[in-house]
């Protein structure tokens, strides 16, 4: 079972990163809090679940990389395309807060080579009220990461990576967890919204020909979660928002995968979904304590992000 990589879902990715990048502003000019009773307020807060619906597509495209790759070169491709855009952003963040510790408030800057390298080795750590990584939005890295980890492993020792298989990896290494005391990360609904993402891959021809007969009860379905999300208080919604998220992600996964959107404009797009994720913060950060407008924030990201493509390329072309 084979799929090429859809240009519509590159679009989703591009999508999912400004969202996250509204998010992060709103949270800024609403002074790093939301109040949830002020519907605006309310709908920034709720991009957020981007990345939920991110994980969702890393299940699917993971699994869709494993089964054509060998399971080192599968590896070799995933570090190529996170860590060294990442481990660039992370030491140029320790060496502001060397230089700039003020910028920094919680961050003990007295164990910066602790914090940077458990940063760029996707450790989950946090050291007195300073919880990692040092780039803030490493935290989803850190899931994606050990994904991988636990896929690579599945098909190392069981020559499979049925999800059975890779729950094994990972309830074995949920010790190391433990005792690293990061119970949180192990034990987190997130894993989950991965299993979403890789049961669509597996099912995908029967679950896609199910949705596009059912398109319109489909569409309302999802219209119905994300209003409900929206606009009420009710219990299913605010205790199940995260679950819901991944059920959401699978839903839009289902409505782009069938757009064919297909021209070089999109597959930029896709491209610049990463370094928008990663430069996003630090960048408006920036522009947010010196008192400049937004505005130049955001034409700043996208130049600087055009540069991160054309480094991945050279990146790519070096390492893969």
């Amino acid at each position: 079972m084979v799929y090429n990589k859809n240009l519509s879902i590159e679009l989703l990715r591009f999508l999912l990163s400004v969202f996250v990048v509204f998010h992060h502003q709103a949270w800024l000019v609403f002074g790093k809090t939301f109040d949830l009773d002020s519907g605006f307020q309310y709908a920034f807060y709720l991009f957020q679940g981007s990345v939920d619906v991110f994980f969702v597509i890393s299940g699917f495209y993971t699994i869709k990389s494993i089964l054509n790759k060998k399971p080192f070169e599968f590896l070799r491709h995933r570090f190529a395309r996170i860590f060294p855009l990442y481990t660039l952003v992370c030491i140029a963040v320790a060496v502001v807060a060397i230089y700039k510790p003020s910028l920094f408030n919680s961050m003990p800057t007295e164990n910066i080579i602790e914090i940077l390298s458990k940063s760029i080795f996707f450790i989950p750590f946090k050291i007195d009220s300073f919880q990692g990584p040092i780039l803030s939005v490493g935290w989803t890295l850190n899931y994606e990461v050990w994904f991988y980890i636990f896929i690579f492993l599945s098909s190392i020792i069981f020559k499979s990576v049925k999800i059975l298989y890779i729950f094994t990896c990972y309830f074995v290494l949920t010790l190391f967890f433990i005792f690293i005391k990061q119970e949180k990360f192990i034990f987190n609904f997130i894993w989950l919204e991965f299993i979403m993402g890789m049961f669509l891959y597996q099912k995908f021809e029967f679950i896609n020909t199910l949705f596009n007969r059912h398109k319109i009860f489909f569409h309302f379905m999802l219209l119905f979660v994300l209003f409900g999300l929206a606009f009420f208080e009710v219990e299913i919604f605010v205790s199940n928002w995260r679950f819901l998220f991944g059920f959401i992600g699978v839903l839009i996964f289902l409505v782009f995968v069938n757009l064919n959107v297909a021209n070089s404009i999109t597959k930029i797009l896709g491209e610049m979904s990463y370094p928008i994720y990663l430069f996003h913060l630090p960048i408006l950060y920036a522009f947010y304590r010196f008192n400049i407008i937004f505005f130049w924030g955001g034409v700043t990201l996208v130049i600087i992000s055009l540069c991160g493509i054309l480094l991945q390329r050279e990146i790519n072309k070096i390492l893969l």
